[in-house]
């Protein structure tokens, strides 16, 4: 077991609902707000003097690409599930590993988990009193991160609701409620009504998706692309796989100048495609970063060319 300290920072994703889970089980650990980063995974190291007020950096659901020295010469942890970084950083190739990189450094990967479950288990949080609405959280963003479409109301319920509040808002919610606030009556409305926008814009965004057949490794697939604002790209991707027995989806948000890749049981690894576009994530929901200035041109060209 570990646990943070008053001197621990923790470095996790930026814009995603994993991340933000990441940060309240690190908060409810011990961890101290003021010392979370959110930040892009190609963008986590922090400097020597981002570093300097710590003893310890964690870095969870993110991982630095490069791993001399990513936390400003002080001992860091890495808790990470995606599958990009274990293959840059394990070319033995297993999915779970437990890597010390003396002197600093230790890596904890496990594919199969999000993050926020990943730093759960290390800290032990399933081991007291919130151990129940703790575990729902988790089993609920690891449904939702992880691009499994068999998910329930509350995993849509949850999304819905961190996509009306800022991250570190929501960070909040999550400590001082923990699951509560899926069942109280202000949050459980506020979600209802995005999700229930959520579900009229996955119908017609599904009906309107460009389709186009995309050839890789000698086998094609097809690949359905649609616009769709932050969160609800998932409730999109599932109508699109699971409906019109598409492969890929491709769903482009402008909003967070992003591509999400998104893939049925079976499918290819979309984390290799969004890779060659200097992405990344799991094998079956992954992501690409959007030059906004190329991106718009390109929509201008769309719309008005």
């Amino acid at each position: 077991m570990i646990r943070p300290t008053e001197r621990t920072a923790l470095v996790t994703h930026r814009n995603c609902l994993d991340g933000t889970g990441s940060a309240a089980v690190f908060i409810l650990a011990g961890g101290k707000e003021e010392n979370v980063f959110f930040r892009d995974p190609k963008g986590c190291a922090l400097t020597t003097d981002e570093a300097a007020p710590f003893d310890e950096v964690w870095f969870v659901d993110v991982c630095p690409w490069d791993l001399a020295d990513p936390a400003g010469g002080k001992p860091w942890k890495v808790f990470d599930h995606h599958d990009t970084a274990i293959r840059r950083h394990n070319p033995e190739g297993s999915e779970r590993v437990h890597i010390l990189r003396p002197p600093h450094g230790t890596l904890y990967f496990d594919s199969m988990k999000c993050g926020t479950s990943i730093i759960a288990a290390a800290t032990s949080r399933y081991s007291d009193g919130s151990a129940g609405a703790l575990q729902e959280l988790v089993e609920t963003i690891e449904h939702y991160d992880l691009g499994r479409f068999d998910a329930n109301y509350h995993v849509k319920q949850l999304a819905d609701l961190a996509s009306t509040y800022s991250q570190i808002d929501m960070v909040r919610l999550l400590v001082d409620r923990g699951t509560d606030i899926l069942y109280l009556g202000y949050y459980q409305n506020r979600g209802i009504a995005v999700g229930d926008a959520r579900a009229v814009f996955a119908e017609n965004a599904a009906k309107s998706a460009h389709v186009e057949r995309l050839d890789l490794c000698g086998k094609s697939y097809s690949c359905a692309i649609v616009c769709s604002p932050r969160d609800w790209g998932n409730d999109i991707a599932a109508r699109l796989l699971e409906n019109l027995s598409i492969d890929i989806a491709v769903i482009v948000d402008y909003t967070r100048n992003s591509v999400s890749l998104r893939t049925r049981e079976g499918g290819p690894n979309v984390a290799k495609i969004a890779e060659a576009f200097g992405g990344g994530g799991h094998p079956k929901a992954a992501g690409i970063r959007l030059d906004p200035k190329r991106a718009y041109s390109r929509l201008l060209e769309e719309i008005f060319g």
